[in-house]
């Protein structure tokens, strides 16, 4: 009998997970699919149902973290810009973000990796980059309407 679609999808968010987690604290080279998969709690035939190679799940891990990242979107509802702008800027460089203590980013740890990857990968880390730098600056120029037309306080 074949597996749903939901357990299908779930097994692929918990190779999603691992490849977060493992890459963003060892590094592309330092992972094995078998470590994946060991810490996903699932086969590593079950990889290959999913993804086609490291390189792509690290890819996709890539866009999944960040998109995932509480920094990416942490705009809470009637919080200012200048609010949103300090959030992201004391919590992304932060002691605990730093140690990874909070869900790691891929984007500000494998950074190292992206030199020694295929171009998928580089590419994928660029436009993920590129998307987060945008989402500042739509913040920032918000954030200086929002400073321009707040009267002086006296």
């Amino acid at each position: 009998m074949p597996y749903s679609k939901e357990h299908k999808k779930q097994s692929r968010q918990k190779i999603l997970n691992s490849a977060i987690a493992l890459f963003s604290s060892r590094g592309f080279d330092k992972v094995s699919i078998n470590d994946l998969m060991e810490h996903a709690g699932l086969t590593r035939g079950a990889f290959y149902a999913h993804f086609d190679s490291k390189q792509a799940v690290y890819a996709k891990a890539i866009i999944t973290g960040a998109k995932n990242s509480r920094f990416m979107s942490e705009k809470l509802d009637g919080a200012s810009h200048k609010d949103w702008i300090r959030s992201l800027l004391f919590g992304y460089l932060s002691q605990e973000h730093i140690n990874q203590e909070l869900p790691p980013c891929p984007l500000a740890f494998l950074v190292t990796d992206i030199a020694n990857n295929e171009t998928e990968v580089q590419e994928t880390y660029a436009r993920m980059f590129r998307r987060l730098n945008k989402g500042i600056e739509l913040q920032l120029k918000e954030y200086s309407k929002e400073k321009e037309s707040t009267p002086p306080s006296k």
